[in-house]
């Protein structure tokens, strides 16, 4: 799809490699790079090196959970510009924070990753 085709860095971060994988390859076919990371540590030292456009969160994970990430990325000035979208098979809510279901649907994948690529200033949550 010619939206995709911006080349905007996204990061992925899930401790399910299957899930993980799933992403890359549909954000991927979309024209975005994807770098992954399995935990909210590990994203946090890619977020600081690479500063992408997008991160995908789960929001349950070892080590550091998504809220976690959420809030230590919050407290960082460059950090907190990175827009977060929450993926997320439980209730939880992140006020202020974009979700997206799981099971994801593709369509509110690609329009979250869209969205915010395109740096549009209000972003609906998507279920």
């Amino acid at each position: 799809m010619e939206q995709g085709d911006t080349g905007c860095q996204i990061l992925v971060v899930e401790d399910s490699p299957e899930v993980s994988e799933a992403f890359s390859i549909l954000l991927r076919e979309e024209g975005y790079r994807v770098a992954t990371s399995a935990n909210g540590v590990e994203a946090l030292n890619l977020l600081r090196q690479e500063r992408p456009q997008l991160v995908f969160v789960d929001l349950v994970m070892p080590l550091l959970n998504g809220f976690q990430l959420i809030e230590q990325m919050k407290q960082d000035d460059e950090l907190a510009k990175i827009p977060v979208v929450a993926v997320t098979a439980s209730t939880y809510r992140v006020n202020g924070i974009t979700t997206v279901k799981k099971p994801f649907v593709l369509s509110g994948l690609l329009e979250a990753a869209k969205l915010y690529c395109k740096e549009q200033a209000a972003v609906p949550s998507v279920e």
